[in-house]
């Protein structure tokens, strides 16, 4: 199966082998600092650019292996809440500070119960961003 994390011999060629000599040159030459490479990457045109189509480059290279266009992410649970909390107007940016909880701790006799649909869902302290988010790490998961 064909990978682009794979540069051994189960991989393919690379696509742009020139651009892999020249990152690599740059990183020598920026004293081996990942932090540049990174960000000469990060803010280059071709990373920046939309996902959107195009039917003339689709039909051409349907695979992106020619970087017309950037990959589609799916995004994680933390930044799609973020991210639908940010539409509505009520994503909290406020930095640093207490986390919060989305469940209520019931503690009876034995260990403690997280009761999710106890939690008020118009507290505003929910409305932080999810890096915040308090997690149980002790419990076990469940499937």
């Amino acid at each position: 199966m064909d990978t682009p994390n794979d540069f051994g011999r189960n991989g393919s060629a690379p696509s742009h082998p020139e651009l892999l000599d020249w990152l690599a040159a740059e990183f020598r030459d920026r004293g081996g600092s990942l932090k540049a490479l990174h960000r000469l990457i990060v803010t280059s045109e071709t990373y920046r650019q939309a996902s959107a189509g195009n039917a003339t480059a689709e039909q051409s290279d349907n695979g992106n292996v020619l970087l017309w266009r950037q990959n589609r992410r799916r995004l994680e649970a933390e930044a799609l809440r973020d991210t639908i909390l940010a539409a509505s107007g009520k994503l909290d940016l406020t930095m640093g500070g207490s986390g919060w909880q989305d469940f209520v701790i019931e503690r009876p006799e034995h260990s403690p119960h997280f009761r999710y649909e106890l939690a008020d869902p118009e507290d505003a302290r929910t409305w932080r961003r999810s890096i915040y988010r308090f997690i149980v790490r002790s419990r076990h998961s469940r499937g």
